[in-house]
């Protein structure tokens, strides 16, 4: 269709050529130069300032579009740093908690173990309060249950251990592949920009 217009206008300024040089002496014909000259070139200027300020524009949308794809990228990026690194204080938080198994050591890491143990349950807590969303997460998330369900087995290690009482291994390895399952899950959330 364009194509058609340009052949049409350009056959169009042929004609109207042809017919001035046909009836038109060579004074008249200078006289029009000028005159289509003062014509033509405010409307070339007019048209050569649309063409660039339509280019800019077309490079500004562009240019737009491509910051934003960077800065999604660097979000993502960073919101996984900041996942990865919530996850590696998730596991931190439980090095000291199961010391020892059995009641021979019991005597010499009572109060620090007691103390770990506390302070795991309060990550946990403060874990449930502020950084599910972190993960995109609510309190209704299979990894938010699983980490309460952690958090009340980990209560019932504590008050076993003022009693002197041992978990047994079956309960020594429920708590170990929960705690596994919740980093494995927190760490596909990661990995997936996902959840669970």
């Amino acid at each position: 269709m364009n194509t058609r217009i340009a052949l049409l206008i350009t056959i169009a300024t042929l004609i109207v050529i042809n017919l001035f040089l046909t009836f038109v002496n060579s004074s008249s014909w200078i006289e029009f130069s000028v005159f289509f000259n003062g014509v033509l070139m405010p409307i070339l200027t007019a048209l050569n300032v649309f063409v660039f300020v339509k280019l800019t524009n077309i490079i500004s949308k562009k240019e737009e579009i491509r910051s934003e794809k960077e800065l999604s990228y660097q979000k993502q990026l960073l919101l996984m740093q900041f996942r990865k690194a919530e996850i590696e204080a998730f596991e931190k938080s439980f090095d000291n908690v199961f010391l020892f198994k059995n009641v021979a050591e019991y005597t010499d890491y009572t109060s620090d173990v007691s103390f770990s143990v506390m302070n795991a349950l309060v990550y946990l807590n403060s874990f449930l309060n502020t950084k599910l969303s972190l993960f995109n997460l609510n309190k209704n998330s299979k990894v938010a249950i699983d980490i309460t369900n952690y958090s009340l087995l980990l209560k019932e290690y504590h008050d076993s251990l003022k009693e002197k009482k041992f978990p047994s291994k079956e309960e020594y390895d429920k708590m170990f592949a929960l705690k596994d399952s919740i980093i494995q899950s927190l760490q596909m959330i990661t990995l997936n920009c996902d959840t669970i």
